[in-house]
């Protein structure tokens, strides 16, 4: 029954304050009188401070809880009127080198508020921003860009600390106070995976740059295409840290709880696996050849972390039974593999070679991919060579081995064949940012296939996400429409569907298809299928 009677209640409220460690709130009619059950909620944890002590300020009323919260956002605006004075002065980009730690994402969000919401009272300065963006910006977007120079500011210093082993500040604490709590990169979140590229590309220590990126696309809702990546990053660093405490220092790790929030258990089992077989194969990371208990300690551990303790046992049960190839077995096999079974030889040595991803021993694949090259022929060797480079988010180098553009001999090939090299071209040209001509390709592979090929879903599925790319979700859901209804229901195809939805303002289509997608996890026993959808559909082919 609909109650039309106007209950005169005043409502509790409650404002965060992240950054300083504060709680604002004014308490409603209906617990004035029992204060106590409000103050015995966790409010240390809704702030993400663990056992950290904040301090809780009541106001009278909204009308005083407002005043306050005035005054705490243009504070953070300060910096905002700064950065207009110094770019008057002709001084604008030195004064963000110089004080980029000023603009913390609280600051970002104050304002954001100031910009998009009706805020008496808040004081924000815009005439610094313009140069971050393209002259015909609207001023939001020129906030996130001035964000995304923050970001680099802040990869860039975790760069240098990492690799002259400094600890003054934590790592997890500065990706608190710059990446998470409302950061306005989420009104743009096509440029979040440009940003990873760009790191990269510029020198960034790798691990830094996923951490970055794996916090921006859980706090904004977006999938990790670069999850796996991530995922072998977290354990090599971690793992390293448990080695050389003297080299690692702990300053630079996670949380725990971020740990979890940003690697799946799929990705946790292959980076586990990739691992665990560089270890066992020709030990690594310099620990003692008479550790194998403390290793295996150490790997438990990280586990741990991510709140799968039992990972490891389940890896060296199911994973390694038989042992992962040392390199000079696997040219080995190679050299004397049947003719006759190119894929299956391929298919094996690409689960052998899992650890060298892992590990980025691009010296070790090539001398493999060398020996395909004598028995299989150039087609495969490339093809199996630049799938490894594109997993370890190498576009450049794939780039610079097979060119951007298809050469002469390529046409020999079996169309199979082709297009599984054409398909590892448009996956390093997207990664590099190449949006126009990764979608090109991705176009000519479609009609390369032809309609009655088994892979036409893959390349649909590559073409819907190249068409994401290009900012095109109103041709790309059509499109995952259609390989829905070619193979069946599938998570990471669901998982797209919902994301093209969402960008095109279809909130609730794009629940349901993530509820479907998030049953079929559920059915699904996690490491069975750790390798399995998104690599067939958008990757491997």
């Amino acid at each position: 029954m609909k109650c039309s009677l106007l209950m005169n209640v005043s409502t509790t409220i409650v404002v965060l304050l992240r950054d300083s460690r504060r709680i604002l709130f004014t308490l409603g009619d209906l617990v004035r009188d029992t204060p106590e059950e409000f103050h015995r909620l966790n409010w240390p944890l809704l702030l993400d401070r663990g056992g950290v002590p904040v301090e809780m300020a009541e106001t009278a009323n909204a009308d005083d809880l407002r005043a306050h919260l005035t005054d705490e956002l243009n504070l953070r605006l300060v910096v905002f009127e700064r950065l207009a004075r110094a770019c008057r002065e002709n001084q604008g980009t030195a004064f963000v080198n110089a004080h980029w730690r000023e603009f913390t994402s609280a600051a970002m969000t104050a304002a954001e508020v100031a910009l998009t919401e009706d805020a008496p009272g808040l004081l924000m300065e815009t005439t610094g921003l313009a140069m971050f963006a393209e002259q015909d910006a609207d001023v939001l977007t020129s906030l996130v860009f001035l964000q995304l120079a923050v970001l680099a500011e802040l990869c860039d210093e975790w760069t240098l600390r990492i690799r002259e082993r400094s600890a003054e500040h934590s790592f997890e604490e500065d990706l608190r106070t710059f990446a998470d709590g409302g950061t306005t990169v989420r009104t743009h979140p096509d440029v979040l995976h440009p940003l990873l590229d760009v790191g990269e590309g510029a020198g960034a220590e790798p691990y830094v740059m996923h951490a970055l990126y794996a916090s921006l696309c859980r706090d904004h809702d977006q999938a990790n295409p670069e999850a796996l990546r991530w995922a072998q990053l977290f354990f090599g660093q971690e793992l390293l840290a448990k080695a050389r405490p003297a080299v690692i220092r702990e300053s630079t790790l996670i949380s725990a709880r971020r740990a979890q929030e940003t690697i799946g258990y799929q990705e946790a089992w292959a980076a586990a696996a990739g691992w665990l077989a560089e270890y066992l194969n020709e030990g690594p990371l310099n620990w003692p050849s008479d550790a194998s208990a403390e290793l295996l300690e150490a790997f438990t551990s990280v586990a741990g972390k991510l709140g799968h303790p039992e990972l490891i046992s389940a890896v060296m049960q199911e994973s390694y039974k038989v042992t992962s190839m040392p390199v000079g077995e696997m040219v080995a096999y190679v050299e004397s593999a049947r003719l006759t079974d190119e894929q299956g030889t391929l298919d094996i040595l690409t689960k052998q070679a899992d650890h060298l991803v892992a590990a980025e021993r691009v010296d070790d694949l090539f001398l493999v991919a060398e020996a395909v090259r004598k028995r299989l022929g150039d087609g495969h060797a490339e093809t199996w060579l630049c799938h490894a480079l594109n997993t370890m988010g190498r576009p450049g180098s794939v780039l610079a081995r097979i060119g951007e553009t298809a050469r002469p001999w390529e046409y020999e090939l079996s169309v199979d064949l082709m297009v599984s090299l054409w398909q590892e071209r448009a996956s390093a040209l997207s990664a590099a940012g190449r949006t126009a001509e990764a979608l090109d390709l991705q176009q000519r592979i479609v009609v390369l296939l032809g309609s009655d090929s088994p892979r036409l879903p893959w390349a649909q599925t590559n073409l819907g996400l190249a068409l994401m790319d290009s900012h095109r979700p109103d041709l790309a859901l059509p499109i995952f429409e259609e390989a829905i209804l070619s193979i069946g229901a599938d998570r990471q195809l669901l998982t797209y569907k919902a994301r093209a939805l969402r960008a095109l303002g279809e909130t609730t289509p794009a629940e349901h298809a993530e509820r479907e997608a998030s049953a079929l996890a559920a059915e699904r026993n996690e490491h069975e299928s750790a390798i399995e959808p998104a690599r067939r559909h958008a990757q491997a082919g």
